[in-house]
């Protein structure tokens, strides 16, 4: 017999407004190579995120 499960009430994702649009970023150039764009990706992750990584590195 299978029980019944409780609806999970701790994560409430609200539906998307489809209104708006996601622009992309610009990239480093048009003639850049595909290292340089992951290497301008990592720059921008570690920029944004330094205080989570920093907590997560020292778990």
């Amino acid at each position: 017999m299978s029980h019944a499960l409780r609806k999970a009430s701790r994560l409430d994702i609200p539906p998307r407004d489809k209104s708006k649009v996601a622009s992309p970023r610009a990239v480093v150039g048009y003639n850049c190579s595909h290292k340089d764009q992951v290497k301008n990706a990592f720059s921008l992750g570690f920029e944004r995120y330094e205080t989570a990584m920093d907590k997560l590195s020292k778990v």
